[in-house]
């Protein structure tokens, strides 16, 4: 969450067209302040550029985005999540999506979670503050890794290779030389500047009070997980392997349960079919239940294996329920 120089555009209408000239990479914005939809009035705050935002990058059909945990009880893990597309908070908040870059067009899907499992150690829900490192302040940092990753780095290595080819035999390169590569992707200044602001002016008492209200790093209900990339694009679902904590979260409202007690709140059925019709919610609620190993988990179908497998490694008969 924000008291949130860019080149934003906006999206085609024709979603297609976004993929010409690659990857498309969007910011989605969501207003915390929103209340009553498109039709609520501006906020004071809001009408002097000083709105309250959250935000998440959107790469292929996953959206991106960094939440703390409030009740501290899982603050030693990621607070790096994933949703599908503008559905982070509910539909009345979401605000607008920017188009703000591209990745190169061979850019698969499993390289852009590889390089969020590597950002996972560093971006722990007990890092999260209000104003100071925020989801927006994420989303920056994100989009900054996905230029450096995908876009700089290999034009630098073949600038580098350009520039050694004519040293090497006094003649120009057969690899064209680049211009010196820059940064391609930012954050819409808007979206992060009341946080920039609070961080001199807001009292401490204050900051306190509204990061209760900020939102965290576990799924909503009505979240299935990111679904794969449509027919016809580049990269395919699936999740890198990483040593980081999982994001999963303690079930919420289970302040003061026994073990016992959550994992019969939160059955865990040894049935595919079952399972993929749990939300994403129910799913990370009840791996925290029972206790199952979620590392590098991000989408739904993630989860669904590593609790396949935790059925298979305690013996739990097919079609039984832990």
């Amino acid at each position: 969450m924000g008291l949130c120089g860019s080149k934003s555009t906006v999206p085609n209408a024709d979603p297609r067209k976004d993929w010409e000239r690659g990857v498309p990479v969007y910011v989605n914005v969501y207003d915390l302040q929103a209340r009553g939809g498109n039709g609520a009035p501006v906020t004071v705050n809001g009408a002097m550029g000083l709105g309250a935002y959250h935000s998440g990058v959107q790469v292929f059909n996953a959206e991106f985005s960094f939440g703390g945990d409030p009740t501290g009880k899982c603050s030693a893990q990621t607070g790096i999540f994933s949703v599908n597309p503008k559905s982070a908070l509910p539909s009345s908040q979401f605000h607008k999506q920017h188009l703000v870059g591209h990745l190169p067009a061979g850019t698969l899907q499993q390289q852009v979670f590889a390089l969020v499992n590597k950002m996972k150690p560093d971006w722990l829900m007990s890092s999260y503050h209000l104003v100071k490192r925020n989801c927006n302040h994420f989303s920056e940092a994100f989009l900054w890794a996905l230029d450096e990753e995908f876009n700089i780095k290999p034009a630098t290595v073949q600038r580098e290779a350009a520039i050694a080819e004519e040293k090497r035999t006094g003649k120009p390169a057969t690899i064209p030389k680049p211009k010196i590569p820059e940064r391609t992707l930012f954050l819409p200044a808007y979206i992060n500047r009341a946080a920039r602001f609070g961080s001199y002016m807001a009292p401490n008492a204050v900051i306190r009070a509204l990061s209760r209200n900020a939102p965290t790093a576990e799924v909503p209900d009505d979240t299935a997980g990111p679904s794969r990339p449509p027919p016809g694009t580049t990269g395919s679902g699936g999740a890198g392997s990483s040593n980081a904590n999982s994001g999963t979260t303690r079930p919420s409202g289970t302040t003061g349960q026994s073990a016992e007690e959550l994992r019969k709140q939160h059955p865990l059925p040894n049935d595919r079919s079952k399972l993929e019709h749990m939300s994403a919610r129910e799913l990370r609620a009840a791996t925290v239940a029972h206790g199952v190993d979620t590392t590098g988990c991000i989408e739904k179908g993630d989860y669904v294996d590593a609790i396949l497998r935790h059925h298979d490694a305690v013996g739990t008969p097919a079609g039984g329920t832990l």
